[in-house]
C-alpha cells in the first residue's frame, strides 16, 4: 500500500513543521531551479529550529551549485508562520505550557546569535523566565517575541542574499521586512510552495488555529499552476527586491 500511495502524483506528507524534512529532500533533488513562495525566510524556525537551519543550508547549497534560486515572501513577517497553529491566540492559550516551552527553546537556539539582536533577545529571555507571562494577549509579550523573530528573519534573509539567492517581496520601512494588505495589493497568499525544475513541489495549505498540511506533488497541472502563480507574484508591480541590512541607511 505504501508503494501505491507513493506512486500517486500527489500525496500527503505531514503537518507543520514535520514536512520540513521533505522540503529539504526536495531541494536536494533539484537540477536546474528552485522557486519558493512562503510567508518568511525563517519558515519553521519557531517549532523545529534544526530542520529550519537544514532548509536554509539546502537553499544556499542549491545556489552554490549554480541553480537558479528565487524566493518570494508574501505577507507580514510574524513570530509564527501562517502554517503554525500558535499564530492563533486561542491555540496559545489552550496549550500555554507547550507554547512557553517552544519560546524557551527558541531562546536557547538563538543564544549563539544574540550579538545580532541583544536587546530583543534579552527581553524575550526575561519574559520566558516569568511563569506569569501572558503569551495569548494580542499586545505585550507576543509583540516582543515578534520583534525578536523579525530580527532573526532579517539575519536569515541576509544569509541567503550573501549566497546570491534572489529574494523579492513587499518591503516596508521597518528593517527591510515585508508587509501586505493595502488597498493596492492582492489578498493574502494562503498557499505556500517549494518547487524544483518545474516538475515537483511541496505545497502547504495553512489552516487558522491548526497546523498547516504539507503535500508532495508531481502533478503537471498543479506544478504549472504554481509556476504561473509564482511568476505573477514575482512580477507584481509592488514587489521589490530584498536588500542586505548593510545596504540600508
Amino acid at each position: 500500500m505504501r508503494l501505491i500511495a507513493r506512486s500517486l502524483s500527489t500525496r500527503f506528507v505531514d503537518s507543520f513543521p514535520s514536512y520540513l524534512d521533505e522540503i529539504v529532500s526536495l531541494i536536494g533533488r533539484a537540477k536546474r531551479s528552485v522557486v519558493i513562495l512562503a510567508d518568511g525566510v525563517d519558515h519553521g524556525s519557531f517549532r523545529d529550529f534544526t530542520q529550519h537551519q537544514e532548509l536554509i543550508d539546502a537553499i544556499r547549497k542549491a545556489r552554490a551549485d549554480g541553480l537558479d534560486v528565487r524566493y518570494f515572501v508574501w505577507g507580514d513577517v510574524q513570530p509564527m508562520s501562517r502554517a503554525n497553529k500558535y499564530r492563533d491566540a486561542e491555540s496559545r492559550e489552550a496549550e500555554k505550557m507547550k507554547f512557553r516551552k517552544f519560546v524557551a527553546d527558541l531562546v536557547k537556539n538563538l543564544r549563539p546569535f544574540r550579538t545580532n539582536f541583544p536587546d530583543a533577545f534579552d527581553r524575550v529571555e526575561n519574559l520566558v523566565a516569568d511563569v506569569n507571562t501572558d503569551w495569548s494577549a494580542p499586545e505585550g509579550a507576543i509583540k516582543t517575541l515578534q520583534t525578536l523573530q523579525g530580527r532573526f528573519h532579517d539575519l536569515q534573509r541576509d544569509k541567503l542574499l550573501e549566497s546570491k539567492v534572489n529574494i523579492r517581496g513587499f518591503v516596508s520601512g521597518r528593517s527591510g521586512t515585508i508587509s501586505a494588505g493595502t488597498a493596492d495589493e492582492e489578498p493574502s497568499q494562503e498557499l505556500f510552495f517549494w518547487a524544483i525544475d518545474g516538475k515537483e513541489a511541496v505545497f502547504v495549505a495553512p489552516t487558522y488555529g491548526e497546523d498547516g498540511l504539507g503535500f508532495l506533488t508531481k502533478d503537471v497541472v498543479l506544478i504549472s499552476s504554481f509556476q504561473r502563480m509564482f511568476e505573477r507574484r514575482w512580477n507584481y508591480p509592488l514587489a521589490q527586491p530584498f536588500t542586505h541590512s548593510r545596504e540600508r541607511p
